[in-house]
């Protein structure tokens, strides 16, 4: 046997000695930690030991990674500043509670977002029931092609696909936004908030079921939500989670006073406290900000420019031939439907505006209805192009026969703040 040789006055002792296990096989990075640890002793007792010591890092390694189950050893980073030898047990707590429990928090964070992001239904699977419900040879076909092949990966399946997933997405959209307004209907007349007494969920499905459908069709499309990279909504962040928020804020803010004001020319002009004004120029500010980053964020991606022409479009449409009008009213409902589905970027806090602005929606046709935006110019033009029996009152007799005419309709002027026709 080899003498020992004296030690040396610059070498660390052994209780202090540093292994780092990363980026090794369990097998070598064991073997290297304890490779110099005994300074070339290498007799019975030593190499006794030095099991012990390995079999110790063994146990620690256990307790962090549990039992190996979650993280494999290769990829945990260790600092053995003491641990038990021949029989004496001198770990450091400190140096153990350091090391294991932030790791355990930082695989307890990825879980949770795992959890919060992953889909409530997956699309594929939900594609697949759909197509064996309905037709079975497409079933087969795309069995054949993709599903059922564990060696193909998403993106084999989106080029075979012919659309399905988008459809599947759009109907979780609809189920989605339906399924908000069964529930926050008798949930807000439960909590005694403001609301229409007379609008019931029959009146709901008879006359604004339909068109909450084109809404959320035009929505699902000028949003981007039918893109592959895009998950679906039945998610807890951010759908579910700012859905929540956007449906049940504008129903708590309501219950300050300066905020039960509608927003119209009328209203802005004439019953507007000094306060609301102050209110709106925060809210103008947040949307300014919002706007910016969601114009770096296309001009990054390279779609600036249509996605520019398609705003302007999409304003020329829905808002110019209406804000002219002395009746428009901008209920909610209309304004976070046309804001949501303009916030189409990827990015993760756009999206919790889009969800946002979707669960405003959600409010505003559950609480109120789906009131048109010419408030009771629309309902005197339907009324009376209808020749309705109870618009009697408005007509005016001209002496020529069959033909009837009505007295015009006087709308508000927020320039006198006159309601005449209010």
């Amino acid at each position: 046997k080899m003498a020992t040789p004296p030690p040396k006055s610059n070498q660390r002792s052994k209780h202090q000695k540093y292994t780092r296990l990363s980026s090794r096989s369990p097998s070598s990075a064991n073997e290297d930690s304890f490779d110099n640890f005994h300074n070339g002793e290498e007799g019975e007792n030593e190499q006794d030991s030095s099991l012990q010591q390995q079999q110790n890092v063994h146990e620690i390694l256990d307790v962090i990674t549990h039992n190996n189950s979650t993280v494999p050893p290769s990829s945990v980073s260790l600092e053995l500043s003491s641990f038990p030898i021949n029989g004496q047990h001198h770990c450091e707590k400190s140096s153990l509670f350091e090391k294991c429990f932030p790791r355990r928090f930082k695989y307890l964070a990825s879980h949770l977002r795992k959890i919060f992001a992953a889909n409530f239904v997956d699309d594929y699977e939900l594609l697949k029931m759909y197509r064996k419900l309905c037709c079975n040879r497409t079933a087969r076909r795309v069995d054949n092609n993709s599903l059922d092949d564990d060696n193909d990966d998403e993106d084999d399946f989106e080029g075979k696909d012919d659309g399905g997933v988008a459809l599947m997405k759009l109907l979780k959209l609809w189920t989605l936004v339906v399924l908000g307004i069964l529930i926050l209907h008798p949930f807000a007349r439960w909590m005694l908030w403001e609301i229409d007494e007379d609008y019931t969920l029959s009146n709901f499905f008879f006359y604004d079921f339909q068109s909450v459908l084109a809404d959320m069709l035009f929505f699902f499309i000028v949003g981007r939500l039918y893109q592959p990279h895009n998950p679906g909504i039945d998610s807890l962040f951010p759908w579910i989670l700012f859905m929540t928020f956007g449906a049940i804020y504008p129903s708590v803010a309501n219950n300050f006073e300066f905020l039960q004001h509608s927003l119209s020319m009328y209203s802005i002009m004439c019953t507007w406290p000094p306060i609301l004004f102050v209110y709106a120029i925060a809210l103008l500010v947040m949307a300014g900000v919002l706007i910016v980053g969601l114009v770096r964020s296309h001009y990054r991606r390279g779609v600036l420019g249509s996605r520019l022409l398609e705003s302007i479009v999409l304003f020329l449409m829905y808002q110019v031939p209406f804000v002219t009008n002395d009746n428009f009213h901008l209920h909610h409902w209309y304004g976070m439907w046309w804001l949501g589905m303009q916030s189409n970027a990827p990015e993760w806090w756009i999206r919790c505006f889009m969800a946002y602005c979707l669960g405003c929606y959600v409010n505003g046709i559950a609480v109120y209805g789906r009131d048109p935006i010419l408030a009771c110019e629309y309902a005197f033009y339907r009324s009376t192009n209808m020749e309705c029996a109870f618009m009697e009152c408005y007509e005016v007799d001209t002496g020529a026969g069959n033909e009837t005419e009505y007295k015009p309709f006087v709308t508000p002027d927020w320039r006198t703040c006159t309601t005449d026709g209010l």
